[in-house]
């Protein structure tokens, strides 16, 4: 890490820039890596079961409208690619944001979190804890779940809710999925 904001400026304060290389060392601690040439930028490859990666950024650089030395925020966004849109999904961006969010104590913003509420990492139903035993190193989304589910409910409670969801979509009459 350098002692500089995005733009190059030197970061004087030192409450900031511990604050900053505490959070790095964190980054790094779960999975991330420095950006060789750009300072306090980090990213990290989440594997998925086919082989492929989703990459997300990590960045601690501050910006124009809200310089470190203001407040510093871990911003967190995936990697975007012209031709296959974002090369990273919901569910794996809100177990990184949800992991971060509890484990510093700055502001952490996920570019694309558009839920109504923030999830907090534990089930609405049973508060169990999300993030016990997840691999932070892999994709989580290998069943192709609805994030705003995934990202608000155990594995158990998620049974549950899908059930519900598929027997309101079963015919009164039938018991089958009706065809549109």
């Amino acid at each position: 890490m350098k002692r500089q904001t995005h733009d190059g400026e030197p970061i004087y304060k030192d409450k900031v820039w511990k604050k900053m290389l505490k959070v790095g060392n964190i980054l790094l601690a779960h999975g991330y890596k420095e950006a060789s040439k750009t300072p306090n930028f980090f990213y990290k490859k989440l594997n998925n079961k086919n082989g492929d990666y989703e990459l997300i950024f990590a960045d601690l650089r501050g910006d124009k409208y809200t310089p470190v030395w203001k407040e510093l925020i871990l911003k967190l966004y995936p990697k975007f690619d012209y031709d296959t849109s974002y090369s990273c999904n919901d569910i794996d961006m809100g177990f990184q944001a949800l992991l971060f969010k509890r484990l510093l104590s700055i502001p952490v913003r996920a570019t694309f979190w558009y839920f109504e509420d923030d999830p907090d990492g534990y089930c609405r139903l049973c508060h169990a804890d999300l993030l016990k035993d997840k691999d932070f190193m892999m994709s989580q989304d290998g069943e192709g779940l609805e994030a705003d589910i995934e990202l608000f409910y155990c594995d158990t409670c998620k049974t549950s809710i899908y059930d519900q969801i598929r027997k309101e979509k079963l015919c009164d009459q039938c018991s089958s999925i009706p065809h549109n």
